[in-house]
């Protein structure tokens, strides 16, 4: 998929009233680059910058996969989205850009008179990555890999923009062996989206790989950079209580699609919202979920913790929870692998019924591990 070959514009007006969706009226959507100035080429992108007043407020990398999957982007669709504060915009503008608005209308923007590079928009950018590459843990394998591909992406143009206002290293040339590990990190990841193109699926074993890679890449880059930078992996912050509040977002999501007649969509939105409690209340004990989207494994692997605590009496709630609806979250198994490929052929209506059951049950479980883990 090439951007030369599809209106980038009809793109950037879905992502624009997706970003209101998202991230509420204020947000505004900016494409620039390559795009905006008529120069595309085979190996183009589309360059897309949601700004919003206060990133502190929003998760750019998780916010930036919402948008995209609300504006129905194509997983392989040559496009990057970046999240970023107003301030940090509006101090390193590019040197054209389009505002699009919801309502289809472009407003276009000249050169910019504030010049040089600012270390805040080399966070966003390394932020986003890494955003990104942890997001990828919790899609289906494909998604997962793009996921990865993208965020790897933004870390190296994040390491690009910083050696830019280093006047110790040449801005042409990242840092010797991490760069070189980086860049090849990510060509292996391009090549094996290629090969997935042609019909042959990534497996979860393949994304776990691809992952550990590319955190391992990004950390070695991160050491190498003139800007303080988090490394990634066990030292990327993780906030239970916002994935919780993914989880409820995720499970209203699902009761809406099911009001639009989406049953594909309903099943697969109350899957991830049940992935996120479990994998919360795993995080609450401090537990690394594991790489897997079976909600009976991480039911499984959650009993075996409350065992392991001596809380017996939660371990064989967990169990009966896994037993009791055992078919249900078979069901939203495939109803979430459906979202990408043929559709949930089950009764969507049933299924997302007792994953509400399902969420509250385990909502209880989360409200007494947190009592059991202040004692």
């Amino acid at each position: 998929m090439l951007l030369r070959d599809w209106d980038w514009r009809e793109v950037a007006v879905k992502i624009a009233r997706a970003a209101r969706e998202v991230l509420g009226e204020d947000a505004r959507v900016y494409v620039f680059g390559s795009a905006v100035k008529g120069e595309t080429t085979a190996a183009s992108d589309l360059d897309v910058a949601v700004v919003v007043e206060d990133e502190g407020c929003v998760d750019p990398g998780k916010a930036a996969a919402e948008i995209l999957n609300r504006a129905g982007v194509d997983p392989f669709a040559p496009v990057h989205l970046h999240v970023v504060t107003r301030e940090a915009f509006e101090r390193d503008p590019p040197d054209a850009y389009v505002e699009v608005r919801p309502d289809g209308t472009l407003r276009e923007h000249g050169e910019p008179e504030t010049p040089g590079r600012s270390a805040s928009v080399v966070r966003a950018l390394w932020r986003s990555g890494l955003a990104l590459l942890e997001a990828a843990e919790g899609l289906p394998p494909l998604a997962g890999l793009a996921a990865a591909r993208e965020g790897m992406r933004l870390c190296l143009r994040a390491a690009s923009l910083a050696l830019a206002g280093s006047p110790s290293k040449d801005p042409k040339d990242l840092p010797g062996s991490a760069a070189r590990g980086a860049k090849e990190v990510l060509r292996r990841l391009e090549r094996r989206l290629k090969v997935a193109r042609e019909g042959e699926e990534p497996s979860l074993e393949e994304l776990s790989e691809h992952l550990d890679e590319c955190l391992k890449a990004v950390r070695a880059l991160a050491r190498n950079l003139p800007v303080e930078l988090p490394a990634g992996g066990e030292e990327m912050s993780v906030d239970v209580e916002e994935m919780v509040r993914m989880a409820k977002w995720k499970l209203s999501e699902a009761k809406r699609a099911l009001r639009e007649g989406l049953g594909s969509l309903a099943v697969a939105e109350a899957h991830q919202a049940l992935e996120l409690l479990i994998k919360a209340t795993l995080r609450e004990l401090d537990v690394k979920p594991p790489r897997t989207h079976d909600l009976r494994q991480l039911l499984g692997v959650l009993a075996m913790k409350l065992l392991d605590m001596e809380e017996g009496d939660l371990a064989v709630e967990v169990r009966r929870i896994a037993r009791e609806h055992r078919d249900a979250l078979a069901s939203l198994l495939e109803g979430y692998f459906s979202r990408f490929e043929p559709p949930f052929e089950g009764d969507a209506e049933e299924v997302v019924k007792k994953a509400e059951e399902v969420f509250e049950d385990l909502r209880r479980v989360l409200d007494e591990v947190r009592a059991a883990v202040e004692e």
